[in-house]
């Protein structure tokens, strides 16, 4: 049984509808849904919420999406062309999270450009696809991309000038000795409770992109474990 909700947007003239499935999903439901959006003309984008559940095989997921109709810019077509195109006219979806964090530092008076911006996870919904977005051309970054197996993770994090937490943990973005070399932007993950904040301001979603944080900070913060699988 799947539960179906409507939400006509008025202001854009949209309709958004949720499809939630109130039992144990198999591969095959999955699937089915996915292929009915994108035979279904009525909609014209559609995302995947993830993570999906244990026993789903989100890569086949991913792409079974309609290319054209990926919203959330995950499938294998879109994260291609993010990555060969490093200049020109983005013609094709970008990756809903990663785009959101350039809006909110742009919409914060700062920039990427010429900045060392420290990533902290490597899932693909936001650390892998942002490298690509902030390299591209008219953003410039640097980009330095950190994990689980990252060794001195609070060493990289002390050099950066914008920290990208997308960890699902709190405490990974603060510095050994309590230093930072400026501002940054955290986006994802709730920073430690003991850093010093400047400012904290929420996205567009409770608490950020996404249920994410964007803070422009200087950490105070007392460590940097990387112990926990919930960093991507």
């Amino acid at each position: 049984m799947s539960l179906v909700n409507t939400v006509i947007v008025r202001k854009w003239e949209l309709t958004l509808t949720a499809l939630n499935w109130v039992h144990r999903l198999v591969q095959e439901e999955v699937l089915a849904a996915v292929d009915s959006f994108n035979q279904n003309p009525a909609v014209t984008g559609y995302i995947v919420q993830l993570p999906l559940p244990a026993g789903i095989d989100t890569d086949a997921v991913l792409e079974a999406i309609d290319p054209i109709k990926d919203a959330d810019g995950l499938h294998p077509v879109n994260l291609g062309r993010l990555v060969n195109r490093v200049s020109g006219e983005v013609d094709f979806p970008l990756p809903c999270t990663p785009q959101g964090i350039v809006e909110l530092v742009r919409r914060n008076g700062l920039s990427f450009e010429s900045q060392h911006v420290v990533v902290i996870g490597r899932g693909v919904t936001v650390g892998r696809p942002i490298g690509a977005l902030l390299t591209r051309r008219g953003i410039d970054a640097t980009v330095t991309l950190t994990h689980t197996k990252t060794r001195d993770l609070a060493a990289h994090v002390a050099m950066a000038d914008i920290v990208v937490a997308a960890a699902g943990a709190t405490g990974r973005c603060d510095s050994p000795d309590g230093e930072t070399r400026g501002h940054r932007a955290g986006c994802g993950g709730e920073p430690s409770r003991s850093g010093r904040q400047i400012c904290c301001r929420g996205g567009c979603c409770p608490g950020g992109v996404q249920g994410r944080w964007l803070c422009l900070s200087q950490s105070r913060g007392s460590r940097a474990d990387d112990s926990s699988d919930a960093v991507e």
